[in-house]
This record gives C-alpha cells, sequence and structure tokens, in this order.
C-alpha cells in the first residue's frame, strides 16, 4: 500500500513535472553512485597509503635491529624503538625473541615480559609479515588511550634473507588520523556531488521545460482538434523531432477533416439506405423477423405483426423466447439456429391463432453474418401465411382424389371386366355344348385362368388398401437385402440373371424390416424379369453426404442392364394399376412406394432405353416427425 501510493501521485502528474523527476532522478542516481564509487577508491587509496608507511617502519625498525639482537645490544635497540615511536601514529614499538618474551619496548616497563593475547602469539609464529586489525580498549597493558582503530604490524627479525629468524618486529599504528582524512575527502567528495546534483536539478527543469512546451502546444491543439475543429493547424519552430511531430500533426487533422467529410457523406448515404431497407421490410407479405446473438428481436416488420397478431413496436429489443411464446415452432426454430446453427427451409407448422380455426405458415431460417464477417451476427426467421394455398391445396386434392377415383374404378372395372366377360362368354355356351369334350376342354383352359387373373388382382388389391403403418425398430438394412437377395437367387438362376452385391457398412435404423424387404424384393423382381438371359444386376448399398437440414441418408441402388422403361412412362410409374407387364396388375411399386414414404423417404428411378434401369431408394438414419404443431394464442 505504501509502494502503490506514490505510483498513483506519480501517474497523476503532468508530463513536465514526471520528466522534470526522472532527469533529476537520474542526475542524482548519477552523482550518488560517482561519490560511492570515488568514496570507496579514495579509501582505498588513503589506507593502502598508510600501510606501506606502517609496513616501511616495521621493516626498518626489523632490518636494523638484527645485528643488535644478536650482540644483545640493549642500549642501541632502545634508542632505535624510541626513534620510531616518535613518528607520528605510531603508539607503540617492540622486538620479541622467538619465546615471545619481550628484548626492548617503547614502554621500558614491559621489558622482558610475555605476552599471552593471540595477536601477540600470531606475531611470533608468522614466518613472513603480518598485519592484525584491532580496536584498543582503555586499561590493557599495552596503553591507556582511548578506543581506538588500530593496526598490529608484525615482521620476522632475519639474520639473512632467507635463513634463521631470530626475532620479531612489532609496531602499533593508529588508523585515526587516516580515517579522518578519509572523512574529510569523502566530505569534500561530497560536497562537490552535491553542488554537482543541484546543478543537474536546475538543468534538468529548464530542459524538461524546453521538451514539453511545444507538446503544451500539441495539448492544446488536440483539444480543440477532439472539440470538432478539425480546421485548427498547430505552429512550432524547429526542425527537430518536435517540429516533425508539429508536421505530422497539422496532417493527422487534414486528413480528419477529409475522412469527416467523406464520413457526412456515407453518413447520409446510409441513412438513405436505412430508409430504402425499411420501407422494403415493411412492404414485404411475408413476416420477417430478425434477432441478435443474444436473443434480443431487432427487426419485426408489419407482415409479422400481421400474420401473428403481436405488436411490432413493442417487440423490438424484447427475448424472442418471452415474445413469441405462444408460437412454440417459430421459437423453437430460432433457437436452434441460435444454440446449434441449424437452419430451417421451407418447414410448415399450424397454429390455432383464433376463432377462425388453424393458420398456416410456411417459414425458413437463416444464419447471418456480422458486417465484419466473423462469428455469426443472429437469426433472421421469414414466414409466410399459407392458409389460403393450404385450402386451395385441400381442394385440388379432393379433386385429385375424386379423379383418381374414377381412374381407379375405370382400371378396376377393366381389369374385371375383361375375364367377365369371357367367363360369360363360356357359361352362356355351356348349355349347349356341355356334351362336347373340346368345349369342356376349353371351357376349363380358359374359364380357369381368368378366375385365377381376378383371383390375383383381388389380392393385390387388397393389399394396396390394407397397407398398415410401418413398425419401426432397429433394423440392419444390409440383413433386409442379404435376406431378399436369398429368396430371389433361385428365381434369378432360372431367368439366368447375374445378382452382385456391394454393401457398405451401414448403422442400424428404425424401418420395419418386412416392409422394407418387400420393397426390395419388389424392385429386385422387377429388375430380373427386365433382364434379359446373361444380364447382370447390382444391389448396393451407402451413406449418402450429410445434409444439413435431413441427416444422414441411407442409399438402396439397384441397377440392372435391362431394356430400360421409355421416358413417357416414368412419371406413371408408381401410380397405381400402371404397368407394362401383359400380366401386372400395377400395384407392386405402387405398393413399395407408399412403404418407403411411410418409412420417411423416397424413390428415385434413372432409367434409358436399351441400357438398363436404376432405382434408388432414399431413407433417413433418424425418423423425422412430420406432425404439425399446434399452440393456442393465449396472449
Amino acid at each position: 500500500m505504501r509502494i502503490k501510493l506514490p505510483i498513483k501521485l506519480y501517474k497523476r502528474l503532468k508530463f513536465q513535472a514526471k520528466f522534470s523527476i526522472l532527469i533529476t532522478f537520474l542526475v542524482i542516481l548519477t552523482v550518488a553512485s560517482v561519490v560511492a564509487v570515488v568514496s570507496v577508491f579514495q579509501r582505498r587509496a588513503i589506507l593502502e597509503e598508510v600501510r606501506k608507511k606502517a609496513f616501511g617502519l616495521t621493516s626498518v625498525l626489523a632490518h636494523s635491529s638484527v645485528q643488535a639482537v644478536l650482540t644483545d645490544d640493549y642500549l642501541f635497540l632502545q634508542e632505535l624503538i624510541d626513534s620510531i615511536t616518535d613518528k607520528a601514529d605510531v603508539v607503540y614499538a617492540m622486538i620479541l625473541d622467538q619465546t615471545g618474551r619481550v628484548i626492548v619496548h617503547s614502554d621500558t616497563q614491559d621489558r622482558g615480559k610475555r605476552y599471552a593475547d593471540q595477536r601477540a602469539a600470531n606475531a611470533v609464529k608468522s614466518p613472513r609479515p603480518l598485519l592484525q586489525s584491532f580496536r584498543s580498549s582503555p586499561g590493557t597493558d599495552q596503553d591507556n588511550h582511548q578506543e581506538e582503530r588500530m593496526w598490529d604490524l608484525s615482521v620476522p627479525v632475519l639474520m639473512m634473507p632467507g635463513l634463521q629468524k631470530v626475532a620479531t618486529a612489532r609496531i602499533g599504528f593508529s588508523l585515526e588520523s587516516a580515517y579522518a582524512e578519509v572523512a574529510r575527502t569523502r566530505n569534500r567528495i561530497l560536497l562537490i556531488g552535491f553542488t554537482a546534483a543541484l546543478l543537474g536539478i536546475v538543468f534538468a527543469w529548464f530542459l524538461a521545460r524546453a521538451v514539453t512546451q511545444p507538446l503544451h502546444v500539441l495539448v492544446a491543439a488536440s483539444r480543440r482538434i477532439g472539440a470538432g475543429e478539425l480546421t485548427h493547424r498547430v505552429h512550432v519552430d524547429g526542425q527537430d523531432e518536435i517540429g516533425e511531430l508539429a508536421s505530422a500533426f497539422n496532417r493527422m487533422s487534414a486528413e480528419l477533416q477529409k475522412r469527416k467529410e467523406e464520413l457526412d457523406r456515407k453518413i447520409h448515404q446510409l441513412a438513405r439506405l436505412t430508409n430504402y431497407n425499411e420501407s422494403i421490410l415493411q412492404s414485404m407479405n411475408s413476416g420477417v423477423i430478425t434477432v441478435n446473438p443474444e436473443g434480443r428481436i431487432v427487426a419485426f416488420n408489419e407482415s409479422a405483426e400481421r400474420i401473428t397478431g403481436l405488436r411490432a413496436h413493442s417487440a423490438r429489443g424484447c427475448l424472442f423466447k418471452a415474445y413469441l411464446a405462444p408460437y412454440t415452432p417459430l421459437n423453437t426454430a430460432i433457437e436452434e439456429a441460435l444454440s446449434s446453427g441449424r437452419i430451417r427451409t421451407d418447414s410448415e407448422t399450424a397454429l390455432l391463432r383464433d376463432e377462425i380455426g388453424e393458420h398456416y405458415l410456411r417459414f425458413s431460417t437463416r444464419l447471418l453474418n456480422h458486417t465484419n464477417g466473423s462469428g455469426s451476427g443472429g437469426v433472421l426467421l421469414l414466414f409466410t401465411d399459407i392458409t389460403r394455398l393450404k385450402h386451395v391445396e385441400e381442394e385440388i386434392r379432393r379433386a385429385e382424389k375424386m379423379a383418381a377415383l374414377g381412374a381407379t374404378a375405370a382400371s378396376i372395372a377393366h381389369e374385371i371386366k375383361t375375364p367377365l366377360t369371357s367367363v360369360r362368354t363360356f357359361t352362356e355356351l355351356l348349355p349347349r355344348k356341355f356334351a362336347s369334350p373340346e368345349f369342356r376342354t376349353r371351357f376349363v383352359n380358359t374359364v380357369l385362368p381368368q378366375v385365377d387373373r381376378l383371383s390375383v388382382f383381388v389380392d393385390d388389391l387388397l393389399d394396396f388398401g390394407r397397407i398398415h403403418k410401418p413398425r419401426l425398430r432397429p433394423t440392419e438394412v444390409n440383413a433386409v437385402v442379404d435376406e431378399a437377395f436369398i429368396l430371389l437367387h433361385e428365381f434369378s438362376r432360372e431367368h439366368d440373371v447375374h445378382v452382385h452385391q456391394n454393401l457398405a457398412s451401414l448403422p442400424s435404423i428404425p424401418a420395419d424390416s418386412e416392409q422394407l424387404g418387400q420393397v426390395v424384393l419388389n424392385i429386385l423382381r422387377n429388375a430380373v424379369e427386365a433382364t434379359p438371359q446373361g444380364g447382370t444386376i447390382e444391389v448396393g448399398t451407402r451413406i449418402a453426404a450429410n445434409d444439413p437440414e435431413e441427416g444422414e441418408v441411407i442409399q438402396i441402388i439397384i441397377s440392372d442392364t435391362g431394356c430400360g422403361i421409355p421416358e413417357s412412362n416414368l412419371s406413371h410409374l408408381f401410380e397405381p394399376f400402371f404397368s407394362t407387364k401383359p400380366k401386372g396388375s400395377g400395384l407392386g411399386l405402387a405398393i413399395s412406394y407408399n412403404i418407403v414414404r411411410d418409412h420417411g423417404g423416397t424413390i428415385q428411378v434413372e432409367s434409358q432405353e436399351g441400357k438398363g434401369t436404376t432405382f434408388t431408394i432414399l431413407l433417413r438414419a433418424e425418423q423425422p416427425d412430420r406432425s404439425l404443431s399446434l399452440v393456442s394464442d393465449a396472449c
């Protein structure tokens, strides 16, 4: 918290203050660093000079006392000690023998003593010059001075260089004057540093003012530009970076003025285009609702208001789930598009909206893209009231049913009348020619086949009329094809037709295996009958490419090399009682088509005369829900 507060205060300062503080900080840091480095080096230099001086005196004492130590000339040694003690900063001087006993000392009272302290032991044992730092204590045996920083220096007294050590020369050297010199030098350096820092701070403030003054001009100009005064220009003298910045600022202002004029023109054009699009939207006969990615209604035209009975002015901005709650199919279609991206195309639904009854709608959904082309921009719902169209279709369907009923009655009458004519003719001749063996033979050979023909026709007619809704269970399509292939194997051998299978790996689908097998068997039988001897039939299964609306589609493909079907007959293949075979009833393909349709699929036919025919049965992997959703206009 203590650190964050100064940072927040610093961020609130103006650029000139920040720049001045930064330069000041750098100057102070630089001067402090220089002062610290110079002080350290100066201290080291002074102490090194003192060390050389102290070792010099100790070495002089050691070299000068060699002969006197060997000859026990104590008088000379005492004079030598006194001359060394007279030097500045020398606190004491002594010469110790090899056992540590004092031979001569600046304080004559210590002559002959043996020091038991560690410094004396280190000095006697050391074969080379030795420096030991310590602080003198009041009341010691060696001195009566106040506590001060000192060096104890010792140099071996050798008979000759490299020979036996005979004694040890020791000097106590005070460092107080040396540290006093270090303090004086440091104070001078600090004074110089403080003066330099002060001058640097003054220079930093003048530099910050010189640098930020043009920036103040640019800031003031930016504010005027931000206020909309795009004709304002900046006048800054100089060819430096500030001058270049001012020139760039003026170019930017001119460019902004140009862009503003262009933007005003485009805004005007966009307003006109928006009004035009709104006019188109409101004049459409189809209802249009757009929903943004957040699920709120953006557009709701007049036709949507007329069809749904909801108010357009209160729809915009509302959540579609709440506003379109009475219209479940529309609500569900928008929800699917927003959540999973699934769109609807020409879907139909029925709505119970008012006392008139059901209103039928055809609707589609589309995903809207953002203007930058990234991600979903919402959903467009387009719907049309097709109630009148449904009524017209119903009338047409009734008319077609009546026409189909008339054609069916005519076909049934024709199929029944022809055998009955033969039966009637022979029945009328029966009383007169019954005694004739030839007549009886002809009677049996003619009447019985006609009766059988009537029986088969009635059976086919009953099958066509009593097709049951499929009982959907998980079904393996390949197993159904295999079973039909086995049942038709002998029949194909009798006709000398070769049947080949090419079955792909398929998922189970909901289907009625018996009815589906009846369809495959019927189409295969027709293919065998239409294929000449030595011909081939290919039976295959596969999964078609996924359709985003329909899902996976299973295909059963039956191709033959037969005579083909004339193009004029292709549109009538699945009509009842239409057949090109002499003894055909025309109900087999009609029954097959109804079974596939009840499974939610379809049958496609491709044929060329003289080359063959291909039947393709298309089944969805998932059965669609074709029931119409009915909702009440409770709101």
